[in-house]
């Protein structure tokens, strides 16, 4: 009961946090979508700081079995990162732009922390989807993985952390479009046949 408590919190935290400004969900917010009162919150966190970060670092968790997941799934390096970039895309989707800067002005060094374990996760996936698939030949042998999955990342990152841009359909059609170059840029002959007979 007790880690099912602490479990429902840090869900409906994430919900709360990552679909609108972290600074302006409360821990009230939190506790009247859990159904449970504030203080209960404090039987697990210690303030909203440390509920932030646990959010973060329990995404974070989630995030690593669900690229495990897509791992399994895939047949090769091309199929499991378009099975990915559908995930992130999905993922993202739901993410409020400031999420990302309130995280940075964050009072402390683990909501950076917290934060970057995420991006690694991430980037160490492409980076090494990248050299399976050059070892399949689905991907061109010449290609820098970390320099070319840093520039996706970049690129990822000024479409969905944009608060200026704030269209969600048009955020969504850019990704697609931007990751789908990013495939174009990285695919061998083989790894084009392929992404034509999927697409």
């Amino acid at each position: 009961m007790k880690n099912q408590t602490k479990n429902l919190i840090l869900k409906n935290a994430a919900v709360l946090f990552y679909s609108s400004a972290i600074n302006h969900v409360t821990l009230d917010d939190i506790a009247s979508k859990s159904g449970i009162s504030k203080k209960t919150i404090y039987k697990y966190f210690e303030n909203k700081e440390d509920l932030v970060i646990k959010t973060i670092r329990k995404q974070a968790k989630i995030l690593k079995k669900n690229i495990s997941r897509i791992q399994q799934k895939g047949h090769n390096a091309l199929e499991e990162l378009m099975h990915f970039i559908t995930y992130i895309n999905k993922k993202m989707h739901r993410v409020y732009p400031m999420v990302k800067n309130e995280i940075k002005k964050g009072p402390a060094n683990s909501f950076f922390n917290a934060i970057n374990y995420s991006d690694t996760i991430i980037l160490q996936f492409i980076v090494d989807n990248i050299e399976n698939g050059k070892q399949q030949g689905l991907y061109k042998e010449q290609i820098d993985a970390q320099a070319f999955c840093e520039s996706y990342d970049v690129l990822s990152k000024s479409i969905y952390f944009n608060y200026y841009f704030t269209d969600l359909n048009v955020k969504k059609k850019s990704f697609e479009f931007v990751s789908s170059l990013f495939l174009y840029g990285l695919v061998t002959q083989l790894g084009l046949d392929y992404l034509q007979l999927t697409l």
